[in-house]
């Protein structure tokens, strides 16, 4: 699996955009590509410049790291001298 793009985004309560507008989030995707993702950041903030607490980004979903197998230790054996 490789990397995945979201637009994410929707409508805030204020210019602060610390808090959003409840119902109001969206996300589109995933998008295989940066680019993709771009042209839909693009066409969402284009659609909604009229509305100045509406904000969009893109978001990164990285690939999951592949499980390795555990690496076995040789057991230590130390003879105590007698």
């Amino acid at each position: 699996m490789s990397t995945q793009y979201w637009v994410i985004g929707g409508e805030f309560r204020d210019t602060h955009f610390s808090a959003m507008v409840e119902g109001s989030a969206q996300a589109f995707g995933p998008f295989r590509s940066y680019d993709d993702a771009k042209a839909k950041w693009r066409e969402q903030s284009l659609n909604s410049r009229h509305k100045a607490h509406m904000r969009f980004t893109i978001a990164t979903e990285a690939a999951p790291k592949q499980q390795r197998a555990p690496v076995m230790q040789p057991a230590v054996v130390s003879s105590a001298a007698a």
